[in-house]
C-alpha cells in the first residue's frame, strides 16, 4: 500500500517493493518456463535423453557446451547478454538445476 507523505507524492513501503518485485520474478519465471516447455516439445528430450548419434557426452557437459558456446558469442561481440540470448543462457542454468533433482 502506498501512503501519502507530507507532500502528497504517494512513498513506496517494503511490502509494496516485495510485492513488485514478487510479481516481476513470477512474470520471469512464467516466460522462461513456457519457453523450456515449448522448446521441449519442438526438440523433444534432447537434453536429457539425446540421440547421440556423434556425440556421446552426458546431458550436463552437454548444457556446459552450449553455455560456452554462449558465453563465446557474447565475448567476442557478437551478440549482446540480452533478449533471446539471456533467455537461452538462463534455460540453460535452469536445465543443469533440473539434472540435480
Amino acid at each position: 500500500m502506498n501512503d501519502k507523505t507530507t507532500t502528497g507524492v504517494a512513498s513506496t513501503t517494503a511490502d509494496d517493493r516485495q510485492l513488485a518485485f514478487s510479481a516481476r520474478l513470477a512474470l520471469v519465471f512464467d516466460h522462461l518456463a513456457k519457453l523450456l516447455e515449448e522448446r521441449h516439445r519442438h526438440h523433444g528430450d534432447a537434453v536429457f535423453e539425446p540421440e547421440a548419434i556423434f556425440s556421446q557426452i552426458s546431458p550436463k557437459e552437454r548444457i556446459y557446451v552450449m553455455l560456452d558456446y554462449k558465453l563465446t558469442r557474447y565475448q567476442q561481440g557478437n551478440s549482446e547478454l540480452r533478449g533471446e540470448n539471456l533467455d537461452d543462457m538462463l534455460g540453460y542454468l535452469l536445465l543443469l538445476k533440473i539434472l540435480e533433482q
